[in-house]
């Protein structure tokens, strides 16, 4: 799973829930950021806080989506 959030608690708080359940888990702290770990890491579920400054949630979603989807572009989200 990639965990994109700009806030550190909350980044942490939804990684360690979702490594307590058994899954591996890499954050990310904005949406370029997200964007670099989505090209190595090819998680197989993103999940992306919608109110981050400068790229929103929203725009981070139109960004990836518009990728290949070998380069991460079908990831569900």
């Amino acid at each position: 799973v990639l965990v994109v959030d700009d806030q550190p608690d909350a980044r942490e708080l939804v990684k360690r829930l979702l490594e307590d359940s058994g899954a591996e888990v890499m954050t990310a702290e904005s949406a370029t950021d997200g964007l670099r770990v989505l090209r190595d890491f090819r998680p197989d579920v993103l999940v992306s806080d919608i109110g981050m400054p400068e790229v929103d949630g929203y725009e981070f979603l139109r960004q990836v989506r518009a990728l290949p989807a070998d380069a991460g572009g079908g990831v569900p989200a």
